[in-house]
């Protein structure tokens, strides 16, 4: 098992070899890793949809070829509100379309204890803008746009799952850099 895959965080997962290599897991869903079992055939076990019975688990060796593991930092139809860098005020409200691109750059513990992951995204997304303090109606259209940004996926000490807290270098005309919070 490659280190940087951790209990806790998001995946969707694909055997590796053959004609079959686009064939995912567990329906194409990304689920979150429970455990790596020890030993030279691991269990690895995601998240179930009952606590009483988990089918969602496979052992390392059972494909000889291996598993792909695609690290998920945001999927189709998660939100986040829009604010500048430092002004906490929300500009609009974006709604992820479709996701082109997630590579992951870096993990580390921070000051906390807290596990952080940060992933380079490609997305596209609807932005509709909330209406400002002094108007009935927003300034802007809704639009449809595309972006790069980094993601940054924490798992806070001792929590089972990791959640994407924000998009930060992203670009949206008339605003300049702002940040996709969750």
């Amino acid at each position: 098992m490659d280190k940087r895959i951790l209990p806790g965080f998001r995946y969707r997962v694909r055997k590796l070899g053959g004609l079959n290599t686009n064939r995912y897991l567990f329906k194409g869903k990304a689920l979150t890793l429970q455990s790596i079992g020890r030993g030279y055939g691991k269990r690895i076990t995601f998240e179930g949809e009952t606590l009483n019975s988990n089918n969602n688990y496979f052992y390392s060796d059972t494909h000889p070829a291996g598993f792909g593991f695609s690290l998920v930092a945001v999927e189709e139809e998660d939100q986040f509100c829009v604010t500048g860098l430092e002004d906490i005020h929300p500009l609009a409200e974006a709604r992820i379309v479709s996701v082109l691109e997630q590579k992951e750059l870096s993990s580390r513990l921070d000051e906390d204890k807290n596990l952080v992951k940060e992933v380079h995204v490609t997305i596209n997304y609807n932005l509709e803008y909330v209406s400002s303090h002094h108007c009935m109606m927003p300034i802007y259209l809704p639009q449809r746009l595309q972006a790069t940004g980094i993601a940054m996926i924490e798992r806070k000490h001792r929590a089972r799952k990791a959640n994407t807290t924000f998009i930060e270098d992203i670009e949206v005309p008339h605003h300049g850099l702002v940040v996709f919070r969750a």
